[in-house]
């Protein structure tokens, strides 16, 4: 990301081979094995544009270059910045925002891995891509088409990405656990939808929340 960040502000696609200092969200580490895809895009965006729903935009760009290789029904998306194949994780999403003079800029960080995967403790564990092809890849022709889908995705006017997404989502209308900005601890409930500016709707029993900060577990899986 830092890479794209110095070619601003030129709309530009790095394609890395492997990271030296990989991160996600919240900063947590991004294992960066070689073999994977590692790509930024970075581009100009309006002041109004939401990062968060941008994220739902990017996460269907990514799924839809997965089905080339993938049966569509087995890829879904997971809020906020997830991919899954078969309910394991295949790709994350990290967007930071850049202002220069009076433009805003995305930088567009992701992960996708295609030969290796991390051992995540986690209770979605990961995946790689060669495990559900026996198609060639090319990662850097694979890279240039999820670029191309999130102009293309991004452009037209026609296309309701709230209902996009929803129609592919991990854990529609199950239980979760999450963590809102105002609570030290996680609180339990159930995602319900995505908000027109892309975050998350829960209920619980004090009643119905958008939540931006946290990322959902599903202790039932979904």
């Amino acid at each position: 990301m830092d890479e794209a960040r110095k070619l601003l502000p030129q709309t530009c696609v790095v394609i890395a081979d492997e990271q030296t200092k990989g991160r996600g969200r919240r900063g947590r580490t991004w294992y960066s094995h070689k073999g994977n895809l590692y790509m930024t895009l970075a581009l100009p965006i309006a002041k109004d544009v939401s990062v968060a729903k941008l994220s739902l935009t990017v996460g269907l760009a990514i799924r839809e270059a997965l089905m080339q290789y993938i049966p569509p029904a087995q890829i879904k998306c997971k809020w906020p910045n997830d991919v899954l194949i078969n309910n394991q994780k295949i790709a994350g999403v990290l967007i930071e925002t850049e202002q220069l003079g009076n433009k805003i800029y995305a930088i567009i960080g992701i992960g996708l891995n295609i030969k290796t995967h991390p051992d995540l403790d986690a209770a979605i564990k990961a995946t790689a891509l060669v495990a559900h092809t026996t198609q060639q890849i090319n990662v850097v022709d694979l890279g240039r088409e999820i670029a191309r889908n999130i102009m293309k995705i991004m452009n037209n006017q026609q296309i309701d990405i709230r209902e996009y997404w929803l129609s592919t989502a991990y854990g529609l209308n199950h239980q979760v656990k999450y963590q809102p900005a105002y609570a030290e601890s996680y609180q339990s409930g159930r995602f319900i939808g995505i908000a027109e500016d892309g975050g998350c709707i829960v209920s619980n029993d004090q009643g119905v929340e958008v939540v931006y900060t946290s990322s959902l577990i599903f202790p039932e899986g979904a």
